[in-house]
């Protein structure tokens, strides 16, 4: 959706994908609607340092500059902490911090030369940890951290950082997430966006070039209540920890 958005506007994009097949069917159908001459691919699993470099040769060789990096890759859980297998934790670590990193990384001075910017999507879940989230939020919140860190170091070329914070965003029909013990289950919940919106908040995110951009107001007011009342939070999120439902997602079938 972000790339369709891309596209409308005029820009030049270049698709990145973990499962080969399912990325070329996107690029597929995006070039039979706006032409080849604006698009590009590259499959590869951002969590491994080679993989990752070899996106970023792709684009280099495919449009020889690269003005925005968005990074909108992650896998989402379910699971209390005490529950959480040691492999849950080093996949959420791996694919929502450490594949955005390497490709960050692999692109940089691709990007950095321009003065472009480079963009993280986060959730609301990062600036307040929620239960059932732990590991996810945490790699999120990263995020926050190493955008600071990129637009000190990266002042003199000009580059931009930041982070858009998104609520809970509709998933594909396909979509599955880990279960404490790594299992793959569909997990049903109310979307507060459909993926048009987000993808359409993602871009006015980074034209605006916000360090963070809490998205709702109930996120701007989230983060005011983090700084202002973090204890009052915290006994909020306990008594609504202790007394919510909880909600079994259902195994993905096979």
């Amino acid at each position: 959706m972000t790339a369709e958005l891309l596209l409308n506007l005029g820009a030049r994009v270049m698709l990145h994908g973990r499962d080969h097949e399912r990325l070329k069917e996107a690029y597929s159908r995006l070039a039979t609607h706006f032409g080849e001459d604006r698009l590009g691919f590259a499959a590869g699993d951002l969590t491994s340092k080679e993989s990752a470099a070899k996106v970023a040769d792709a684009a280099w060789q495919r449009f020889g500059r690269l003005d925005v990096l968005i990074n909108n890759a992650g896998t989402s859980m379910r699971g209390r902490f005490g529950e959480l297998s040691y492999e849950v934790i080093d996949r959420l670590l791996r694919d929502n911090l450490l594949g955005s990193l390497l490709i960050t990384r692999a692109c940089w001075k691709l990007v950095s030369e321009g003065g472009g910017r480079v963009w993280f999507v986060s959730t609301l879940g990062a600036v307040r940890g929620f239960a059932g989230v732990s590991v996810y939020g945490a790699a999120k919140a990263a995020l926050t951290s190493i955008s600071e860190s990129l637009t000190v170091e990266s002042h003199p070329a000009g580059l931009k950082s930041g982070v858009v914070y998104l609520p809970f965003v509709e998933n594909d029909p396909g979509k599955t997430i880990l279960n404490a013990q790594g299992a793959l289950v569909h997990h049903e919940r109310h979307a507060d966006w459909s993926q048009a919106r987000a993808a359409e908040q993602i871009l006015r995110s980074v034209a605006k070039g916000k360090p963070k951009d809490y998205s709702t107001l109930s996120g701007r007011l989230l983060a005011l209540a983090e700084c202002l009342i973090p204890s009052v939070l915290t006994t909020f999120f306990r008594r609504k920890n202790l007394h919510q439902i909880t909600v079994v997602p259902k195994p993905v079938s096979e």
